[in-house]
């Protein structure tokens, strides 16, 4: 599938949508501006290797349509993994698209069923400076369903490149850890999408997010103990989770915090997806049991003086196991606060279980100015 299918399969399908659809039902067509398209029949000049190893290798025949692909094999289980890059300067504020074809042949790991298997195929990685100071990160996965082995199909990955990004990477690997197998790449385009972000994205600058792909460098132990950890293809849709455990039921629980700066009087909401295995009290009937998730304490001056909490709870109903949920917590700033900070954890007294995190958000309500500044910590 080279760059003449791409025309003709434009011309067409455009012709028949036109043809067919009356216009008042025609949805407005987003613009987008091609920067780079690689049908990798001409080399790997415009990338380059994460680790310097020359492990991807363009075969003849093997691409899509019997074109030539860009193959990478991980012959055998293995933690290590390698990324073929390529670079760009992107609009901080602007939105991009990558997209690629893939097939996966073989691919399995001695750790995770496979039905329950996903890996990494794309990836994005925004710098401040260089190759120093990550800005954001995200990526695109493929669940294997039961299958080793995968048909041709596109991965999409949308993304809007973070204020202060200098330089991004976007990435193409088969990644999650001990890991077999071989992916077939073809066609990769990488475009910029009409328009800016949406307004009231834009103007939330203070809006904070973390799917937990790029470590938990913003966060802070409450009491010290990393106990939390980042766990590939355990979040929501096979993305990285933040997995708590809590291994026999004891009192001690541990706490992970995001510290900011919130405006008195102001609201505030935040809100992260999670998922409960195993989750028991003694003390208490499982159809009468309710967990703390999320959390918010307010301080007067530095963690000294408590202006006000508030929690978010879960209630079991009588299981041990809950599938994916979101759980909000929404609250006001009391007059007097210095600092907030706000919590993720699995408590109850005398509790044990395991909980996996994914896509937190912290987010202003009253008002897009100003009313938080993250970042801020004790």
């Amino acid at each position: 599938m080279k760059k003449g299918f791409f025309v003709l399969s434009a011309f067409f399908g455009s012709l028949m949508l036109s043809a067919g659809i009356p216009d008042s039902l025609k949805k407005p067509e987003e613009k987008s501006e091609v920067r780079f398209s690689d049908d990798f029949s001409g080399g790997l000049n415009n990338w380059k290797m994460w680790r310097g190893r020359q492990v991807f290798k363009i075969v003849p025949g093997t691409g899509d349509n019997s074109s030539p692909g860009l193959v990478y094999e991980r012959s055998k289980p293995n933690k290590s993994y390698d990324l073929l890059q390529y670079w760009f300067k992107g609009i901080p504020g602007e939105r991009y698209r990558a997209r690629v074809m893939c097939k996966l042949d073989g691919v399995h790991s001695p750790d995770v069923k496979q039905e329950k298997l996903s890996v990494q195929i794309l990836n994005v990685v925004h710098f401040a400076d260089g190759t120093k100071k990550r800005t954001g990160s995200k990526a695109a996965y493929v669940s294997l369903r039961g299958k080793k082995d995968l048909p041709w199909q596109e991965v999409v990955l949308e993304f809007s490149v973070p204020p202060g990004t200098e330089s991004s990477a976007v990435g193409l690997s088969l990644y999650w850890p001990n890991l077999a197998g071989k992916v077939t790449y073809d066609n990769f385009i990488l475009e910029r999408l009409g328009g800016q972000i949406k307004k009231p994205e834009e103007k939330s600058q203070n809006r904070f997010s973390d799917d937990f792909s790029n470590g938990l460098e913003n966060w802070k132990m409450w009491r010290g103990r990393q106990v939390f950890k980042i766990v590939p293809g355990t979040g929501d849709n096979g993305s990285p989770g933040l997995v708590y455990e809590r291994s026999k039921p004891n009192k001690s629980y541990d706490l992970l915090q995001y510290w900011f700066k919130g405006v008195p009087g102001k609201r505030c909401r935040a809100r992260v997806m999670c998922r409960l295995d195993g989750v028991y009290c003694p003390d208490v009937p499982q159809e009468k049991l309710s967990v703390q998730i999320l959390n918010v304490v307010h301080f007067a001056d530095g963690t000294k003086k408590r202006t006000g909490s508030k929690a978010a709870l879960v209630a079991l109903r009588g299981k041990k196991d809950l599938p994916w949920q979101e759980v909000v917590l929404e609250f006001s700033v009391p007059p007097g606060t210095e600092s907030c900070a706000v919590g993720l954890s699995l408590y109850r007294p005398n509790l044990a279980g395991k909980v996996t995190f994914d896509n937190f958000i912290l987010e202003p309500l009253d008002s897009q100015d100003a009313v938080m500044n993250p970042g801020v910590t004790k």
